[in-house]
């Protein structure tokens, strides 16, 4: 399995997704529907991320690892949804900036520290930036490096988020079952990604790729972007094969 989180600086690539993400919005009419997100248009989404920049932001700067409530933390979105996100992530980045990496800070990952939140802002943005580019009838598109570090991010933060958790142990197989994505056609020269999941009543967990690693129940194959957003139910550009009714539960289980 390929590990990226040691290789992207999610920092520095922030404010490049976020440019993406506005660019993509430019000529979007704000009314527009977002397929993956029954009752929101543009102009909603764009609220949505720029409220949880501003969250975050918030979080970073209490020194604490306590969460936030959004809505004692974060104000109302201004008049025009593209200069409230553009100010919103400004001011994130300013937190991120600010706060060192092992600074103490509330998340939903594997560890209470601020080096948490470029990863999960970054990856929120990209998907998000497909969303737009959906929205407005668009093919989405996120760079391979990142997509592969988003997978790998997905799977390891989703399935510990609390009404991920519940719902999961709800819709888990009697017996464990592996899933395995491959990624095929590596645009960008690097080793295509991989990633072996079990997932039993106890939770989904990453377990490798290693040749003594279990046989898997069914194997989803895509690039690295569709991959990324057939993980987020954002679109269906994957391959499956073996026990397809394993996958959708799955994905059913993991969907926020």
């Amino acid at each position: 399995m390929p590990a990226p989180d040691d290789v992207l600086d999610h920092l520095a690539l922030l404010p490049g997704q976020v440019d993406a993400l506005l660019a993509e919005a430019d000529d979007v009419d704000l009314r527009a529907a977002v397929p993956a997100c029954p009752g929101w248009d543009v102009a909603a989404l764009l609220d949505h991320l720029g409220g949880t920049y501003r969250w975050a932001a918030a979080m970073l700067r209490s020194g604490t690892t306590e969460r936030a409530h959004y809505r004692d933390v974060v104000p109302a979105p201004g008049p025009d949804p593209r200069t409230w996100l553009r100010e919103s992530a400004d001011d994130v980045l300013e937190a991120l900036r600010g706060t060192a990496p092992d600074a103490p800070a509330w998340t939903f990952g594997p560890q209470l520290r601020a080096s948490f939140w470029p990863r999960r802002l970054l990856h929120e943005s990209a998907v998000h930036t497909a969303d737009v580019a959906l929205a407005a009838g668009r093919a989405p598109s996120v760079p391979a490096a990142v997509a592969r570090d988003g997978i790998a991010e997905h799977l390891l933060v989703v399935p510990r988020n609390p009404g991920v958790v519940a719902r999961a142990a709800a819709l888990a197989p009697a017996a464990p079952v592996h899933l395995r994505l491959e990624e095929t056609g590596a645009p960008d020269g690097a080793p295509a990604g991989a990633w072996l999941l079990r997932w039993d009543a106890g939770g989904s967990t990453p377990c490798g790729t290693a040749a003594a690693a279990p046989r898997p129940d069914v194997v989803v194959r895509g690039g690295a972007c569709g991959l990324l957003l057939a993980l987020w139910r954002r679109t269906d550009d994957v391959v499956v094969e073996g026990d397809d009714d394993v996958w959708r539960r799955w994905s059913s289980a993991h969907a926020l």
